[in-house]
């Protein structure tokens, strides 16, 4: 917000009380020497509320609470949330049909001195069987739980010895198989209740993380796109002419 504010307030800062959306909040800005008779005068102020605005028109309003004030404009910015220490999931590609393998890789984002992780990652069972898991890092114990019922896998893993865990590469592909008959579109993989512990045994919530994968059914496009170049017209010969016989 540009603004100029509080040259008659004995060095008071100027308060506003701000609506945007459902959400509330008391700004308060630094004042100026004059109310902005001249371009050098004007400030700028950001004011940061971690309001969540989803798409649509909404309201923004001001109140005055303290001090007096000219505005010459108000923007809005977006700011991303910072991330998170995770256990992020990989799927090796973004496409699979019926009857194919997928590997998902599991990797650490600024865990640096993670040397166990334990998670709980969600599949569909309708369309995915979970088959194995490879150690893409050596050294490391894995206990691995399946539910196929419900889709559910409990991942415990811990470094073996002393370290932890790379953070620059995958250190566990979990690999499941597409079913036969797996209906065409996207699947998520989901990881919660994923933390991990340091060698000092220190305890660390990490965010959940999920990817998705498409699966399509290439027998059902191979048939569709058969039967369409059967309904297809037969071309018939066009006719000959004969050559024109001059008079």
């Amino acid at each position: 917000m540009k603004y100029v504010s509080g040259w008659n307030s004995n060095g008071a800062d100027t308060k506003r009380l701000i609506q945007i959306g459902a959400d509330v909040h008391l700004a308060e800005f630094p004042r100026t020497p004059r109310w902005g008779d001249s371009q050098e005068l004007w400030r700028v102020v950001t004011v940061h509320t971690a309001t969540y605005l989803p798409a649509g028109p909404f309201q923004l309003k001001m109140w005055n609470i303290a001090g007096v004030s000219n505005i010459d404009w108000v923007g809005l910015k977006k700011t991303d949330a910072p991330s998170k220490p995770s256990a992020k999931l990989m799927p090796r590609t973004a496409s699979v049909s019926n009857g194919q393998s997928l590997d998902v890789w599991l990797t650490l984002d600024q865990a640096n001195n993670a040397a166990g992780v334990d998670l709980t990652m969600t599949y569909d069972p309708a369309k995915f069987s979970y088959t194995e898991y490879i150690q893409d890092y050596a050294q490391q114990a894995v206990i691995v739980t399946n539910d196929a019922a419900v889709g559910k896998l409990r991942i415990l893993t811990g470094r073996i010895g002393t370290g932890t865990l790379p953070t620059d590469a995958p250190f566990l592909t979990l690999k499941f198989q597409v079913k036969t008959g797996a209906p065409s579109g996207t699947s998520s993989f989901i990881s919660s209740n994923v933390s991990f512990s340091s060698e000092n045994g220190v305890l660390t919530l990490l965010a959940p993380s999920s990817a998705e994968v498409s699966i399509s059914d290439k027998a059902a496009l191979g048939a569709l796109a058969t039967r369409d170049v059967r309904r297809l017209p037969e071309r018939r010969p066009e006719p000959s002419l004969a050559p024109c016989s001059q008079a």
